[in-house]
């Protein structure tokens, strides 16, 4: 039985109750709102007029049964659908209950508590759906098996709550600032150390110039694309941002150009691949910094190990309207940054975020991009099965 002091009892006896509704989002805001016609204060919360807020529908146990609420409401004061598209009410805990609206002092019987699912706006409002706390007994336990990893990057624990990544992001996580946008998710990027020799396993980008009118062996007129990958130890490193060259024709045409590529050594590096082409394909391996594309390297070569150092990873905003949304990295160039979904709000030029190199769970990402193997949470070397249990 539900403590309750014996004034509540008596208003609700009396039927002068009304629906109090507190949610904790996931960032620890508050937000309480009444389907009464006037502000209500209990404790440090003012429980606001939710113009609409009906079709409360509780289902209570009194076992251990999954207990579930939906609730809608026409309007709801702060709440913003950019906020549910940003995923602010992912998780966010909710109390409902009810209270006296003539003496307020008295408390709340709270009926319900549990955690939102599910957050939806539709034309004629919000619409909530939650579980009660007692959801957890419902969730598998256990690990479970798959040939690529099952841990999110730098998770002390598995979503089944036993080992995790445990890598430390710090030296994998950059600052950046946005500086010219082509959409809402296509952004031009300035960050600082990114692309320099003190990259964790990633080159510089490399500089590429372009010599005109070669005769004999050249590149036909064209754009050109670069990156290279540093062997340390016989592991080979991520790739550096793409370098971008151009080759124009010639007047008359009689030749064509060349393009010369150099870049910063990086410590215990033993060799360099240079990979090219729009697919980043293996053009040559050399042991200099320097390398002169005249077409006659290898073609249809091999793709990067890891490719876009970015790719997969976690960008999350520090400053402007987004500031603490999080979205991931489809790709980062030098030709820029596109995001793999939208945040749930615009951000502006000059805007700054933070993004964490990606990782695409494999053994060999493991190992030689993050030095992280003993920790690897896949099972590469079974035996390939229909179904990964």
């Amino acid at each position: 039985m539900k403590n309750i002091s014996t004034q509540l009892a008596a208003d609700i006896a009396a039927g002068v109750v009304c629906t109090a509704m507190l949610v904790t989002r996931t960032d620890g805001t508050m937000l309480a709102y009444t389907d009464h016609d006037a502000p209500l204060a209990y404790g440090s919360e003012v429980y606001t007029p939710a113009p609409g807020l009906s079709g409360i529908k509780l289902t209570i146990t009194n076992n251990a049964a999954v207990g579930t609420v939906q609730a809608r409401a026409a309007w709801l004061p702060v709440l913003q659908e950019s906020d549910i598209l940003s995923g602010l009410y992912d998780n966010a805990q909710i109390k409902i209950g009810a209270m006296s609206w003539k003496n307020p002092s008295y408390g709340i019987l709270w009926l319900f508590s549990g955690m939102l699912g599910t957050v939806t706006s539709t034309a004629d409002g919000f619409q909530a759906e939650a579980q009660s706390a007692l959801w957890v007994l419902q969730r598998p336990l256990g690990v479970y098996i798959t040939p690529t990893c099952r841990h999110t990057l730098g998770s002390t624990t598995d979503p089944q709550g036993v080992w995790g990544c445990q890598l430390d992001l710090a030296p994998y996580t950059y600052s950046g600032t946005i500086t010219a946008m082509s959409n809402s998710m296509a952004w031009t990027v300035s960050i600082p150390g990114y692309g320099s020799a003190g990259t964790p396993n990633t080159p510089a980008a490399p500089t590429a110039s372009v010599t005109q009118n070669i005769v004999g062996q050249y590149l036909a007129p064209g754009t050109y694309h670069y990156s290279v990958s540093a062997v340390v130890g016989g592991q080979e490193s991520s790739t550096s941002p793409i370098t971008t060259a151009v080759v124009q024709p010639n007047n008359p045409p009689t030749g064509g150009g060349e393009v010369t590529l150099s870049w910063a050594p990086v410590a215990g590096a033993t060799a360099y691949n240079v990979y090219g082409n729009t697919a980043q394909q293996l053009l040559a391996t050399v042991t200099g910094t320097t390398w002169t594309d005249n077409g006659t390297g290898a073609q249809g070569g091999s793709p990067p190990l890891f490719g876009d150092f970015f790719a997969q990873g976690i960008l999350t905003m520090t400053s402007g309207a987004a500031s603490g949304l999080k979205t991931n990295v489809k790709t980062m160039t030098s030709a820029g940054l596109q995001l793999l979904l939208p945040l749930g709000r615009t951000p502006a030029v000059g805007d700054t975020f933070t993004v964490s190199a990606g990782c695409a769970k494999t053994a060999a990402t493991c190992q030689y991009k993050f030095n992280n193997l003993v920790n690897f949470g896949g099972f590469p070397d079974l035996t390939p099965q229909r179904n990964w249990m």
